[in-house]
């Protein structure tokens, strides 16, 4: 097994400035990688998320499927559903990312391949958050009102979201780096999470028969509490915080005990 290396001088508080300072830098250098510049990158998730919003708003339209939404402001309605399940989402594959494909770049002592998940995942909170945001402020701009009637709760569910999806990124990573399957697995997964996420649909309206197809799915859960927070007129009935904190709790734990686990067998596998 090999040996950490050992400073007898140094602090905790130094460590973590440390700590900080290396993960700062190997997220703008992920954010440069991926897209050429935080300015590019924003503008990307600012077209992506704009391009999906509009496709699902006249799809909704034209097929006159509005009565699934919320009665109040149907972008808005559509925003929080696709901002937060894309952002879950891609925070799920840059998880799984920084998990399987740095492993070789971590063979340094000073090295983790959770290093590597903070970063790509900082990047991916860094664009879509901001880029929700715009949308969000364009869209009031637009209509000449601001829907959100508590603003206040979007950061906190946004990164629950987030980390969420950080922390089964982790835990995905860890099965494709040590079983085969495991990709079939995760493909399947992520299509079933896309239908079950209630990002078009009312959750009131779901029939009791099929609620535990939808339940299962915590983005499911703060989507719906998204919608809760931001109309005034609609209050989540099948839905909870409790759920997706305690999943979200259970994810990241994990994750990071599978990330302690292969990082004690790093001899074993290099």
């Amino acid at each position: 097994m090999y040996k950490p290396y050992e400073n007898p001088n140094a602090t905790f508080w130094n460590g973590f400035q440390n700590y900080c300072f290396l993960m700062w830098a190997l997220t703008v250098r992920t954010i440069r990688e991926e897209s050429g510049g935080p300015a590019i990158g924003l503008l990307r998730g600012i077209g992506m998320a704009l391009f999906f919003c509009l496709i699902f708003y006249f799809v909704m339209t034209f097929l006159r499927l509005t009565s699934l939404a919320v009665r109040g402001d149907l972008m808005v309605f559509i925003i929080i559903g696709i901002g937060f399940f894309f952002a879950a989402k891609m925070t799920m594959m840059a998880a799984l990312q920084g998990m399987t494909n740095s492993w070789d770049m971590a063979a340094h002592p000073h090295l983790s391949p959770v290093l590597f998940v903070y970063a790509k995942s900082l990047a991916v909170f860094y664009n879509y958050f901001i880029a929700i945001v715009i949308l969000f402020i364009g869209n009031g701009l637009i209509n000449g009102v601001f829907e959100l009637q508590t603003p206040i709760l979007f950061f906190p569910l946004f990164t629950l979201g987030w980390l969420c999806g950080m922390g089964a990124g982790m835990v995905l990573g860890f099965m494709v780096f040590y079983f085969w399957w495991a990709t079939v697995f995760k493909r399947v997964f992520l299509k079933i999470m896309f239908i079950t996420s209630g990002k078009f649909t009312n959750a009131n309206v779901i029939p009791n028969d099929a609620l535990p197809f939808f339940t299962w799915n915590p983005m499911f859960h703060l989507i719906d509490q998204m919608r809760g927070a931001a109309f005034v007129n609609y209050t989540p009935q099948n839905t909870n915080m409790v759920y997706p904190i305690i999943v979200t709790f259970f994810l990241v734990v994990g994750g990071h005990i599978l990330h302690d686990y292969m990082l004690r067998h790093r001899n074993v596998m290099t």
